[in-house]
């Protein structure tokens, strides 16, 4: 379009000049006329009007489609202008979400140390012998264990059986071990936890904030992050995680995000104390363990 207004200012021109020339060349023919042939050649003048309004005509044909690539022009770039600034648009959304991402891992990869700092500070004193980070747990769990054992003792000597011997009482320790479901064995490690107490809040109080932290954000891959803090986690971490969370009260916040993002993946059936358990918190469809 543009290429063409040469065309269009060449007419125009055109026409400009052949108007000058042809009244000049009317004006000289009339001024050798004498005065009485000068108001009947005036007379023919009404013809050369028709064509100089013809041309005018043309003229503003010429104006009009001149203005109308301009206008054509004018919306080129405005669309290209729009296009820019849809392109503008696009790049700041994704700086923007990576800015939120950036963001959101600063914070969390500083819950991630704080989480390990607080883990490596724990430190207990049982008997004159020291215990510190990830062995509070095995503290714990063995503590456990042992009073278990010890319940189950006792039971043992209290069987009206009479022929039951001391020799019986390992195979006796292993079935019964089996049989213990959660109602026996919670509050039995409510109590031990509570030994630990200024230790294991403090971790887990962490532990939550960070799964928290997750959930809140606007990240689309969560449980990648999950699976970064499940990768720092013990064997006897994850153990007593199990056990916290079945402690917890189904509708509680902490056990509802461990369920949520499958924190407890890796856990099998050989680390639980007892198989009754495990079975009664078992994986469903989507792979997470659940309450049954």
């Amino acid at each position: 379009m543009k290429n063409n207004n040469w065309v269009l200012w060449l007419i125009g021109l055109g026409s400009i000049a052949f108007m000058s020339f042809t009244l000049w060349q009317n004006y000289l023919y009339a001024a050798s006329l004498g005065k009485d042939y000068q108001g009947l050649f005036g007379d023919m003048f009404g013809a050369s009007n028709a064509l100089f309004t013809g041309l005018s005509f043309v003229g503003v044909i010429i104006a009009i489609r001149l203005q109308s690539q301009e206008l054509k022009l004018q919306r080129k770039e405005l669309e290209l202008t729009r296009n820019e600034m849809e392109l503008t648009r696009d790049e700041f959304a994704i700086q923007n979400s990576t800015m939120k991402v950036q963001q959101f891992e600063n914070t969390f990869f500083q819950m991630i140390s704080l989480f390990q700092g607080n883990t490596k500070t724990m430190s207990f004193n049982s008997d004159g012998e020291i215990y510190e980070g990830a062995g509070i747990f095995s503290l714990l769990l063995d503590g456990v264990e042992k009073g278990l054992d010890l319940a189950l003792r006792n039971r043992f000597y209290q069987n009206d059986d009479k022929s039951l011997k001391e020799d019986d009482y390992d195979y006796y320790r292993y079935e019964e071990f089996q049989k213990v479901g959660k109602e026996e064995f919670i509050p039995l490690f409510l109590a031990y936890f509570s030994i630990y107490g200024d230790n294991l809040t403090k971790y887990f109080t962490t532990l939550y904030n960070t799964l928290k932290l997750i959930d809140k954000s606007e990240i689309i891959d969560k449980q990648y992050y999950v699976s970064i803090i499940n990768s720092q986690l013990s064997r006897v971490e994850r153990l007593t995680i199990f056990y916290y969370t079945i402690a917890k009260d189904e509708n509680s916040n902490f056990r509802m995000l461990v369920e949520k993002y499958n924190l407890l993946d890796g856990l099998n059936e050989g680390m639980v104390i007892s198989k009754k358990i495990y079975n009664e918190y078992k994986p469903n469809l989507e792979n997470k363990l659940l309450l049954v």
